[in-house]
């Protein structure tokens, strides 16, 4: 059973969300980026890390931001690949918290 901190807590809200240091998790997530890029038109992809900000194990955020440096890393250089096959550029745009205290807080 998880122990909360409080009704409202993250792990209420991020109990089944990926957990994004899991290779195969990012491996996946590559993959749509690509096929969404081959299906569709698109001009650009836009990732929204701070939305729902639970991609990790509560309390291990910090020992992973370079994980997910690495994936917008990955992503770019995958639409880059792909903008130069179709002879136009497709964008990455990455929105993030404004201070890196504002994912791992813990909700009211």
């Amino acid at each position: 059973m998880i122990k909360r901190r409080g009704g409202a807590s993250r792990d209420r809200y991020f109990w089944a969300g990926y957990d994004w240091f899991v290779p195969e998790v990012r491996a996946h997530f590559l993959e749509v980026i690509e096929g969404a890029c081959q299906r569709y038109d698109l001009d650009g992809i836009e990732l929204d890390w701070g939305r729902h900000p639970g991609y990790f194990k509560f309390g291990d955020e910090q020992r992973h931001v370079s994980v997910m440096n690495d994936l917008c890393g990955w992503s770019n250089s995958g639409l880059q690949r792909l903008a130069q096959k179709r002879g136009r550029p497709i964008l990455l745009c990455v929105r993030v918290a404004r201070h890196p205290r504002a994912l791992v807080r813990d909700w009211p």
